[in-house]
């Protein structure tokens, strides 16, 4: 396969960016990643992509609303990203398709798939059903222990997911079913403070939580899906459960008692009957960011304070010169009044 330009659209910022670098990674130019439905169709219109790869269950708007308006205007080889490719393929039948996760292996034969054959090729036949990540045999799911589960389930995720359960930038918790964690990898090791064993089979993710954060976060839940979420790890993943893409801050707490502002994806793993059989918590240290808008609220405070002091002469002018705003601090020092 030829290098294409790739338009990516993924409301998931840590997917899409590992997505890109794998593209990357096969000789492909990636566009910046769009996250919305607005966004992409503007950026197809604008950058006129060799294909894309785009995400059914955006945060602001669809996916596949997204692609009828782009498909309107010509078309453009795509493949759609979905937890839930029966969807796909009732709403859009023979559209290439992968189901999350995925390894590299089936992005390019979806990618394959997704482009017109070459001039004097025949057609190729679409499969009515698209490409499915690999199962896992149901026997061999049903004797392996919690811990194993999750661990052949990450496996069959392939490189998407490995690049960010391996990093140590990100803190990637698998729990069996109940939320008990099976698997804490050294990203949360860094973060959290805790060693793996310390917490495997132990503790939840809710327990490294605020717990207060987690009331609130049911009840916010329970009157924007109309039922009722106990606090704690139901709270946590009852959006994931249901196959609705769930993307949240809260605070972790450390081993220490410190704690740190978190986003976190969470991903419902399933075995191949489609049973719940564990979920996958992806965070990021979200500190810097909110030590950036404490800073600028800060700054803000700070200038309103000096803006509105009889201390201060504050004066401020058009491009021109002209005054436009002049102070009580400015009033009192040189005797002229606002207006």
């Amino acid at each position: 396969m030829s290098a294409l330009r790739i338009l990516v659209v993924e409301d998931d910022a840590m997917l899409g960016m590992v997505l890109g670098e794998m593209l990357e990674d096969m000789g492909h130019e990636v566009a910046p990643l769009e996250t919305t439905q607005a966004g992409a169709v503007a950026a197809a219109a604008r950058r006129r992509p060799d294909m894309m790869i785009v995400d059914v269950g955006l945060g602001e708007g669809s996916g596949l609303a997204a692609m009828d308006a782009i498909l309107a205007s010509g078309f453009v080889p795509h493949i759609f990203l979905s937890g839930n490719v029966k969807r796909v393929e009732s709403e859009r039948p023979g559209t290439p398709a992968l189901q999350k996760p995925f390894d590299q292996e089936q992005l390019e034969r979806a990618m394959q798939r997704a482009l017109p054959p070459p001039p004097g090729r025949a057609p190729r036949d679409r499969p009515t059903r698209p490409l499915e990540r690999p199962r896992m045999d149901i026997e061999l799911v049903q004797d392996l222990g919690a811990h194993a589960q999750a661990e052949e389930v990450l496996l069959k995720a392939g490189a998407l997911q490995s690049a960010i359960f391996n990093s140590a930038n990100f803190s990637s918790i698998a729990t069996d079913a109940k939320g008990v964690i099976q698997i804490f990898n050294v990203g949360a090791e860094r973060m959290l403070g805790y060693a793996a064993a310390e917490v495997m089979n132990t503790i939840t993710p809710a327990d490294i939580s605020d717990p207060q954060e987690l009331i609130a976060r049911a009840e916010a839940l329970s009157a924007e899906l109309g039922t009722p979420i106990t606090p704690g790890f139901e709270a946590l993943v009852f959006k994931a459960s249901r196959e609705i893409e769930d993307i949240y801050e809260l605070t972790y707490i450390r081993k220490d008692g410190s704690r740190f502002p978190a986003m976190v994806s969470v991903t419902a793993l399933r075995d191949a009957r489609g049973v719940i059989i564990g979920y996958l918590l992806i965070g990021t240290d979200n500190t810097a960011r909110k030590l950036a808008e404490d800073a600028l609220v800060k700054a803000g405070a700070l200038q309103n304070a000096i803006f509105n002091s009889a201390n201060f002469s504050s004066i401020a002018t058009d491009a021109k010169g002209v005054i436009q705003i002049f102070n009580v601090g400015a009033e009192r020092m040189l005797g002229y009044t606002a207006a």
